[in-house]
Protein backbone atom coordinates (compact mmCIF):
# COMPACT_ATOMS: atom_id res chain seq x y z
CA UNK A 1 0.00 0.00 0.00
CA UNK A 2 1.40 3.06 -1.20
CA UNK A 3 1.79 5.89 1.13
CA UNK A 4 -0.85 8.48 0.43
CA UNK A 5 -3.57 5.60 0.90
CA UNK A 6 -2.50 4.45 4.13
CA UNK A 7 -2.39 8.32 4.95
CA UNK A 8 -5.97 8.42 4.01
CA UNK A 9 -6.80 5.79 5.52
CA UNK A 10 -5.46 6.75 8.99
CA UNK A 11 -7.50 9.96 8.38
CA UNK A 12 -10.92 8.41 7.27
CA UNK A 13 -10.71 6.16 10.45
CA UNK A 14 -10.06 8.52 13.09
CA UNK A 15 -12.41 10.97 11.60
CA UNK A 16 -14.90 8.45 11.43
CA UNK A 17 -14.11 7.59 14.94
CA UNK A 18 -14.43 10.74 16.00
CA UNK A 19 -17.53 11.95 14.36
CA UNK A 20 -20.11 8.84 13.72
CA UNK A 21 -22.95 11.02 12.70
CA UNK A 22 -20.92 11.98 9.82
CA UNK A 23 -21.13 9.80 6.25
CA UNK A 24 -17.52 9.88 4.86
CA UNK A 25 -16.63 7.92 1.78
CA UNK A 26 -13.44 6.92 0.32
CA UNK A 27 -13.54 7.26 -3.87
CA UNK A 28 -11.10 5.76 -5.66
CA UNK A 29 -12.17 5.43 -9.59
CA UNK A 30 -9.82 5.00 -12.25
CA UNK A 31 -11.95 5.90 -14.91
CA UNK A 32 -13.46 9.53 -13.79
CA UNK A 33 -10.13 10.88 -12.78
CA UNK A 34 -10.32 14.07 -10.85
CA UNK A 35 -12.99 12.83 -8.36
CA UNK A 36 -11.72 13.88 -4.85
CA UNK A 37 -10.19 11.25 -2.29
CA UNK A 38 -13.41 11.98 -0.03
CA UNK A 39 -16.62 12.44 0.56
CA UNK A 40 -18.21 13.85 3.97
CA UNK A 41 -21.80 14.38 3.95
CA UNK A 42 -23.39 15.42 7.47
CA UNK A 43 -26.59 15.03 9.26
CA UNK A 44 -27.89 18.60 8.39
CA UNK A 45 -27.68 17.26 4.75
CA UNK A 46 -24.32 19.33 3.82
CA UNK A 47 -21.73 18.04 1.80
CA UNK A 48 -17.98 18.35 1.71
CA UNK A 49 -15.23 17.17 -0.82
CA UNK A 50 -11.30 16.64 0.45
CA UNK A 51 -8.78 15.50 -1.71
CA UNK A 52 -5.79 13.49 0.14
CA UNK A 53 -2.20 13.67 -0.65
CA UNK A 54 1.29 12.49 0.68
CA UNK A 55 4.47 14.09 0.11
CA UNK A 56 7.49 12.76 2.41
CA UNK A 57 9.28 15.69 3.43
CA UNK A 58 8.79 19.50 2.90
CA UNK A 59 11.82 21.62 3.48
CA UNK A 60 10.34 25.24 3.02
CA UNK A 61 7.98 24.62 -0.21
CA UNK A 62 6.88 21.61 -2.22
CA UNK A 63 4.34 21.20 -4.90
CA UNK A 64 1.67 19.16 -3.61
CA UNK A 65 0.74 17.27 -6.87
CA UNK A 66 -3.03 18.10 -7.00
CA UNK A 67 -4.04 17.62 -10.71
CA UNK A 68 -5.36 20.24 -12.81
CA UNK A 69 -8.33 17.80 -13.35
CA UNK A 70 -8.89 17.26 -9.10
CA UNK A 71 -8.45 21.35 -8.31
CA UNK A 72 -11.12 21.90 -11.16
CA UNK A 73 -13.14 19.43 -9.50
CA UNK A 74 -12.81 20.84 -6.07
CA UNK A 75 -13.56 24.28 -7.89
CA UNK A 76 -16.39 23.12 -9.65
CA UNK A 77 -17.83 22.38 -6.17
CA UNK A 78 -16.84 25.09 -4.76
CA UNK A 79 -18.98 27.32 -7.16
CA UNK A 80 -22.09 25.56 -6.11
CA UNK A 81 -21.80 25.83 -2.32
CA UNK A 82 -19.93 22.96 -1.37
CA UNK A 83 -16.83 23.34 1.02
CA UNK A 84 -13.49 21.72 -1.11
CA UNK A 85 -10.31 20.96 0.59
CA UNK A 86 -6.52 19.93 0.06
CA UNK A 87 -4.72 18.26 2.96
CA UNK A 88 -1.28 16.75 2.67
CA UNK A 89 -0.11 14.56 4.92
CA UNK A 90 4.09 14.64 5.35
CA UNK A 91 6.32 12.59 7.41
CA UNK A 92 6.82 15.93 9.30
CA UNK A 93 2.81 16.39 9.80
CA UNK A 94 -0.28 17.32 7.96
CA UNK A 95 -1.58 20.59 6.04
CA UNK A 96 -4.90 21.35 5.12
CA UNK A 97 -6.40 24.25 2.84
CA UNK A 98 -9.46 25.28 1.24
CA UNK A 99 -9.12 24.85 -2.49
CA UNK A 100 -9.87 28.67 -3.46
CA UNK A 101 -6.71 29.52 -0.92
CA UNK A 102 -4.62 26.66 -2.11
CA UNK A 103 -1.35 27.57 -4.42
CA UNK A 104 -0.69 23.81 -5.32
CA UNK A 105 2.21 24.18 -2.71
CA UNK A 106 2.34 22.82 0.53
CA UNK A 107 4.58 25.36 3.16
CA UNK A 108 6.42 24.15 6.34
CA UNK A 109 4.87 27.06 8.15
CA UNK A 110 1.38 25.42 7.61
CA UNK A 111 2.26 21.49 8.77
CA UNK A 112 0.40 20.85 12.09
CA UNK A 113 0.81 17.73 14.42
CA UNK A 114 -0.82 14.70 13.16
CA UNK A 115 -2.96 14.95 16.42
CA UNK A 116 -5.08 18.13 14.55
CA UNK A 117 -6.88 15.69 12.04
CA UNK A 118 -10.59 16.44 13.43
CA UNK A 119 -9.82 20.23 12.83
CA UNK A 120 -11.16 19.93 9.47
CA UNK A 121 -13.72 17.79 9.97
CA UNK A 122 -14.73 20.56 13.04
CA UNK A 123 -14.21 23.41 9.80
CA UNK A 124 -16.15 21.75 7.76
CA UNK A 125 -19.21 20.83 10.21
CA UNK A 126 -19.06 24.61 11.63
CA UNK A 127 -17.60 26.73 8.91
Amino acid sequence: MNPETKFTNKVRAAWKKAFPEILIYKHSDRFNGGIADLHFVMPNALTAWVEMKWVHKVAKRRNAGVTDLQGDFLLEHVEKGVPSFVMIGTSQGCAWYRIEDFDGNIYAADLKANKYFHELVEEVIHG
